[in-house]
């Protein structure tokens, strides 16, 4: 009869392994999971991050681009930002004529009409 709950005692330890073997697995694979999970995550906000920086766009109006880009322009080729400056008196040169233009071309409209 020992025989017999040894036996029994053998079945029971071995089962109690086969639970804790499968409980530390278990265990073992859901730190695993957490940890991925958290590196999921964090690639997550990486990419949110990345998409945000990607989509900024840079606009200006007016003949002259904004300082810092006409100095990366003057960076990349020397002398370019002088040039900007002196088409955009150009400009403003040309648009005063035509204006003025304009304005004579109406008073001699007006006084011929009237």
């Amino acid at each position: 009869m020992q025989r017999s709950d040894s036996s029994d005692d053998d079945t029971e330890s071995s089962e109690g392994t086969d639970v804790e073997e499968r409980t530390s697995g278990s265990v073992e694979e859901l730190g695993e999971q957490e940890k991925v999970l958290e590196a999921v995550q964090e690639l997550r906000k990486i990419e949110k991050q990345i998409q945000v920086e990607s989509t900024v766009l840079s606009a200006y109006s007016g003949p002259l681009p904004p300082p810092r880009d006409l100095a990366e322009y003057e960076r990349i080729v020397p002398g370019s930002g002088k040039r900007w400056f002196e088409i955009a008196e150009k400009e403003q040169r040309l648009r005063a004529t035509v204006l003025e233009g304009g304005v004579k071309n109406e008073r001699r409209r007006i006084d011929g009409a009237g």
